[in-house]
């Protein structure tokens, strides 16, 4: 009976179930790039890579990653109808190319503090625009894949990337030696080289001719707009540990932070797949009540005892592998990875409420948040780092993620409960699993 019912279940869930495990490849692939790369460079080395590429996810995220909810939000909406997305994709292009030319125009201002900040020459800066680009071009592809209702494509795409980026960093090391530039440069070469693999999947003719609508403009770049605001405070969160620890313990150290704060990162994307691969789901069916008790009574409970154990293990496995890997040289971040998977048990938890706050458009509520979870974030990392060193910044965001956490759970029963009516009980008799295919 429990074989029978197990069966069952991994029938009716094996679409996501293929979309997570292709998630934690692509993913895995991706984790291991710095694991790679801190085994090449000393922790000085990887401090200065470390602090480059926050500025570059700091400007992709302003700049480029802000307006990808949105044109998955409207492109979801717009396939609906339509069967096409070429407004949204429109849009999308000309947010897209503004964002190359302000993240130049910045650079260029601004390339003497930036420098400084990250401890690379300006001549090393200069390349950091290949990681700019490639980072968009992932994000570009990815959100596309992702409105055409291809999911799977989506993680397939990332684990492409994720493959040619180790390949380039181990050529590099065989023939050249690793250098900051060479890294830099991985990050534009390995979107582009995967890009061919899944080109069948683009869909040209649902996404050209191109079609600007004023409205959709308007209404995205509306959305965008508090996006980028709520973006790059989830950039301060996730990123903003290394503005206190720049001023408050040496480069070494926030090598050594930095190292473990990537298994954290790396669970933190993994967990962005259930936001990824819900959102246009529930943004077609927000007003079924049905299916959106499937989601939230059936779906989710399985897949937060799934992550609950998958954390666990991380956090068992990972000081045997530091060890193994680094000896001593990155001893300090084990501990740091044990108190950041903390944080990762409230955002498994938080994560299902992202998608039903996107889809119905409340990304005011979910950047006010993201701004209180900085300042938070920012005092508490002043005070904790200052009393425990790098061991403060990830109690910090802790705590910052726990409070945030139950925010999300306040606001869904008092404002968002309501719409989906009688979600509790909806689909108890009649909500059939394998009807929706979620």
């Amino acid at each position: 009976m429990m074989i029978e019912r197990l069966q069952k279940e991994l029938k009716y869930g094996k679409v996501f179930l293929g979309f997570a495990f292709l998630r934690i490849i692509g993913h895995g692939l991706m984790f291991l790039v710095p694991l790679l790369l801190a085994r090449f460079f000393s922790p000085e080395v990887f401090g200065a890579y470390s602090l480059s590429i926050m500025l570059v996810y700091f400007f992709t995220t302003l700049f480029i990653n802000s307006s990808q909810k949105p044109f998955i939000v409207y492109a979801s909406e717009e396939l609906a109808k339509y069967g096409t997305i070429r407004k949204a994709f429109t849009v999308r292009v000309v947010l897209l190319s503004l964002s190359v030319f302000l993240f130049s125009l910045l650079s260029l201002l601004l390339i003497d503090p930036l420098s400084s900040f990250a401890s690379i020459t300006k001549g090393q800066y200069l390349f950091l625009f290949f990681a700019y680009i490639g980072v968009g071009i992932r994000y570009f592809f990815e959100a596309v894949f992702l409105a055409l209702n291809h999911r799977l494509v989506h993680v397939l795409y990332d684990i492409i990337t994720g493959i040619f980026s180790v390949i380039f960093i181990l050529i590099t090391y065989a023939f050249f030696g690793i250098t900051l530039e060479a890294v830099f440069v991985m990050f534009a070469v390995a979107p582009v080289l995967a890009a061919p693999f899944c080109a069948k999947w683009f869909e040209t003719q649902k996404l050209f001719p191109l079609s600007f609508d004023r409205v959709v403009f308007s209404g995205m770049l509306d959305y965008t707009k508090w996006t980028a605001l709520g973006g790059v405070s989830v950039y301060f969160i996730n990123w903003g540990d290394n503005l206190v620890l720049r001023y408050f313990v040496s480069l070494k150290d926030i090598g050594a932070y930095n190292l473990g704060y990537q298994v954290f990162k790396g669970t933190l994307m993994l967990l962005g797949a259930i936001n990824l691969y819900f959102l246009p789901f529930i943004s077609q069916n927000k007003d079924d009540s049905s299916k959106m008790s499937v989601y939230l009574n059936k779906k989710r409970p399985r897949i937060l005892i799934a992550g609950f154990v998958g954390i666990v293990l991380l956090a068992l496995i990972m000081p045997s592998l530091f060890t193994y890997l680094y000896e001593d040289a990155y001893k300090k971040s084990i501990v740091v990875t044990e108190i950041l998977l903390i944080a990762s048990l409230f955002v498994l938890y938080k994560t299902f409420y992202t998608p039903i706050f996107e889809a119905f458009k409340r990304y005011r509520f979910t950047q006010i948040t993201d701004i209180g979870m900085v300042i938070s974030n920012v005092l508490l990392n002043i005070i904790f780092v200052a009393l425990w060193g790098m061991l403060g910044a990830a109690i910090a965001t802790v705590t910052t993620y726990i409070g945030a956490t139950i925010t999300y759970e306040i606001y869904f029963r008092k404002n968002i409960s309501s719409f989906i009516a009688n979600w509790k009980d909806c689909g108890q008799e009649n909500a059939r699993v394998e009807q929706y295919h979620l």
